[in-house]
């Protein structure tokens, strides 16, 4: 059965590098794209949403696709060569590339409000490769993250470290931009790929903390401070969700003159609202990563809480008195 679906991996390798190679030579040629689902694949692949900090998601899907291909032939063909730190990497890097591709089809969603076939369909790829490459590994998912438990720890700690820096001066950027109460084109492009860059350190904090968490999950829920952590997480998604697919776009429209219903009032709503999100995404990665250093300390999950939500208040009175300020100066 593990080799069925080591060999599952690979065929779904192979089909993701030819389908990440159409998209490409697609784009390279300059010729329309055909969309099954009859939507338009062409807005989509030419977005703004369609590279990575400058480059091509289709090259990145490449490089990803054949990453994969290559290891699953070597573990299925030379066993004795898939070296525990080879097989933790394809899965590390599995599980990010699926939450990316989460994130792409909330873009699709919410940002451009197009789907496009194929990046679905490579996002299903990412899905049915993670699935299968848990259900073919030889010793189980949690041997595998113990033996690799110091690099985890060492992944999740800078990951976190880095997200926080990243966060905080994404939101600065956007407190700035928004004094006169519209996105520039160039503004808009600075914040895509500042969040773009949260996103991403987002998804490897994600995919470390899963690597920490999970062997010792029973310890860290009778702590409490596992279930604090998850709120906290989900918060700072629904925040970031809000802001970078809710909020931004609209603005961005908006100052670009694109078809736009307008109501009155609503940039001064829109801009109190990407205030309050910005702070409480801000307050709740903060509080995740105070969290996570204070190790071994014993603090009750009531505790936890009760603070998290006083931090959460004061983060939407402050982030309310802020913007009444830059609303008074503008």
């Amino acid at each position: 059965m593990e080799i069925f679906f080591k060999g599952l991996v690979l065929l779904l390798g192979i089909s993701g590098l030819l389908l990440s190679r159409y998209i490409f030579q697609k784009k390279r040629a300059g010729s329309k794209m055909v969309c099954p689902l009859d939507s338009d694949c062409e807005t989509v692949v030419h977005s703004e949403y369609s590279k990575l900090l400058g480059v091509p998601l289709e090259v990145i899907g490449m490089v990803y696709y054949s990453f994969i291909s290559i290891s699953y032939v070597v573990f299925l063909f030379s066993p004795e060569s898939a070296t525990e730190l080879w097989v933790f990497s394809a899965i590390a890097i599995t599980t990010t590339a699926l939450l990316f591709s989460c994130y792409l089809v909330g873009v699709q969603a919410f940002a451009i409000k197009e789907w496009c076939t194929w990046c679905l369909t490579s996002a299903f790829f990412c899905l049915l490769i993670f699935i299968s490459m848990l259900l073919g590994l030889d010793g189980g998912l949690r041997g595998i993250l113990l033996e690799n438990k110091f690099l985890i720890g060492i992944i999740h700690t800078l990951s976190l470290a880095v997200s926080v820096g990243a966060i905080s001066m994404s939101s600065f950027l956007f407190f700035t931009f928004l004094k006169d109460l519209r996105i520039a084109d160039w503004e808009s492009e600075t914040m895509r790929t500042t969040v773009q860059f949260v996103w991403f350190s987002i998804a490897v904090v994600i995919m470390s903390g899963i690597g920490v968490y999970l062997p010792h999950w029973g310890i860290f829920l009778a702590q409490g401070k596992l279930p604090v952590l998850l709120i906290a997480f989900v918060v700072l998604l629904a925040s970031l969700i809000c802001v970078d697919f809710l909020i931004t776009p609209t603005l961005t429209r908006i100052s670009l003159g694109e078809n736009h219903t307008h109501q009155k009032g609503e940039l001064l709503f829109l801009r109190r609202g990407a205030f309050v999100a910005s702070a409480v995404a801000c307050v709740s990665f903060y509080f995740i990563f105070s969290v996570t250093f204070l190790g071994g300390v014993l603090i009750s999950f009531s505790t936890l809480v009760l603070g998290y939500l006083v931090l959460l208040l004061c983060a939407i009175a402050g982030a309310l008195i802020f913007e009444r300020i830059f609303n008074t100066r503008s």
